[in-house]
């Protein structure tokens, strides 16, 4: 079982000792680190939105305004947050949400996020729109919970074929997205 809970310990330690992460630790600090070593078209594809980005930004905002409630006056020496997801043990109440662009970002990136994803026992939701192919994909993410997330086709033999793929790989579940009939308007300039 991974020790979530234990995971700021390492940072702590790291701080005594004047040692600094490579990465942020804020997501608006993530951002700018991101402005900084992406060109310009990428950051803005995968920062920007459809539209005025006004969803995107309310998803945000109640994401902010629900947070996370602590559970105080409780036995804390032993930390689980394990939880049963589609009838899979999870080490964490989380899920790698699909990005379809991960290789523009980073080489690698869908099978980097797969490895992860087994190597911290969290679900993972990969996109049809990974670089890399859905079986290197699936072969990376070892025993973690793995779903395939189909963008289906005009094209009925395509998202056939990509059904069975993902079935014979061995994925445990099938997402659908279907909000893309069309592209959205993205109108940062790139």
């Amino acid at each position: 079982m991974t020790d979530f809970g234990s995971f700021q310990d390492g940072i702590y330690a790291e701080g005594l000792l004047a040692k600094h992460r490579r990465f942020p630790y804020t997501f608006v600090d993530l951002e700018e680190r991101a402005r900084q070593v992406l060109d310009h078209a990428t950051f803005d594809y995968v920062r920007g939105g459809a539209g005025d980005e006004t969803t995107q930004d309310v998803n945000v905002t109640e994401l902010r305004r629900y947070g996370f409630v602590p559970r105080m006056l409780r036995d804390r020496s032993v930390r689980d947050m394990s939880t049963t997801f589609l009838g899979a043990e999870l080490e964490a109440p989380v899920v790698l949400c699909p990005v379809g662009v991960n290789g523009l970002v980073h080489e690698g990136g869908d099978l980097a996020v797969a490895r992860a994803a087994s190597a911290l026992g969290v679900a993972a939701m990969y996109s049809t729109l990974s670089e890399a192919p859905l079986e290197e994909v699936a072969e990376a993410r070892g025993d973690s919970f793995a779903a395939f997330q189909l963008y289906p086709t005009k094209d009925d033999r395509l998202t056939d074929n990509l059904v069975r793929r993902a079935d014979k790989a061995g994925f445990d579940a099938l997402t659908i997205t279907l909000d893309t009939g069309s592209l959205g308007w993205r109108p940062r300039p790139a």
